[in-house]
C-alpha cells in the first residue's frame, strides 16, 4: 500500500478546522509554533478533543523573547470518521504570535515514527539530515523562523502549510515520500538570515495486503 497525501491547512491562530477524509491507515500530524516574552510552553495539541501525541520540542533560549515549536501525531485507531474537526494547541504564555500547520495522509504503517531528527541555527536556509529505515517512506518537516516572510522547500518536496504569524514569527510544513532506505535531506528556505528551528519525521508506508489464491493438486 502506497502512501498518499489526503488534506493540510494551516493558520495563524492556536487552533484550526481541518477536514480529514477517508481511507484506511491514516496518520494526522500537527506543526504548532509559538513566542512570547519571557517565553512559554507548548502543553498539548488535540483533534476532535483527542489529545495527540507529542514529537519533540525546542525551545529558543537567547533573548527576552523564546520561540517554541512542537510537532504532534494521531494514528488511525485515534482518528474521527472523515469529517471537519478542530485542531488547537495550548500554550502556557500569553503568546505574541502562533501558527499551526496540519496535514492528513493515509496508507501509513500504524506505528510511531521510523526516524526524527531536529536542529536549528541562524541562516536564509535549513537542510536537516534524516535518514530514513524502510523505503517509500514519508517525510514530514516543519520550520519555525524568528521572522514573517514566505518559506519554501526544495522542489522535491511538496508544502502543506505556510503562515505568517505577525512580524516576527512564520511556520511551515512540506513532506516527501522518498523511494529508498538511506539518508536524505529536507531543506527550507527564505529571504534574509534569522534564527530558525526546524524537525523532520518518517514514516513507514503501510504493509500491502497479501492475497492467498487457493490451489488444487490432483493426486493419481
Amino acid at each position: 500500500m502506497a502512501i498518499a497525501f489526503d488534506n493540510s491547512a494551516g493558520a495563524a491562530s492556536l487552533s484550526t478546522n481541518f477536514t480529514i477524509g477517508g481511507g484506511t491507515n491514516r496518520l494526522l500530524l500537527a506543526f504548532c509554533t509559538a513566542h512570547a516574552t519571557g517565553g512559554g510552553n507548548i502543553t498539548g495539541c488535540t483533534y476532535n478533543g483527542t489529545s495527540m501525541t507529542a514529537v519533540s520540542t525546542q525551545t529558543e533560549t537567547g533573548g527576552s523573547v523564546k520561540y517554541e515549536a512542537r510537532m504532534f501525531y494521531l494514528l488511525e485507531s485515534s482518528l474521527p470518521a472523515a469529517g471537519t474537526y478542530s485542531c488547537e494547541f495550548s500554550y502556557s504564555a500569553s503568546d505574541t504570535g502562533r501558527t499551526i500547520g496540519v496535514a492528513s495522509f493515509t496508507g501509513v504503517k500504524q506505528q510511531p515514527y521510523e526516524a526524527s531528527n531536529k536542529t536549528t541555527g541562524s541562516n536564509s536556509a535549513s537542510t536537516l539530515s534524516i535518514t530514513t529505515i524502510t523505503d517509500n517512506a514519508l517525510i514530514f518537516d516543519g520550520l519555525l523562523k524568528n521572522r514573517n516572510g514566505a518559506i519554501t522547500p526544495d522542489g522535491a518536496q511538496t508544502q502543506t502549510s505556510d503562515v505568517a504569524s505577525g512580524t516576527f514569527e512564520a511556520g511551515a510544513t512540506s513532506y516527501k515520500i522518498y523511494a529508498t532506505a538511506e539518508a536524505t535531506s529536507m531543506i527550507e528556505s527564505w529571504s534574509g538570515s534569522y534564527d530558525f528551528h526546524h524537525w523532520a519525521t518518517a514514516w513507514e508506508k503501510a504493509v500491502d495486503a497479501i492475497t492467498f489464491v487457493p490451489m488444487c493438486l490432483n493426486i493419481i
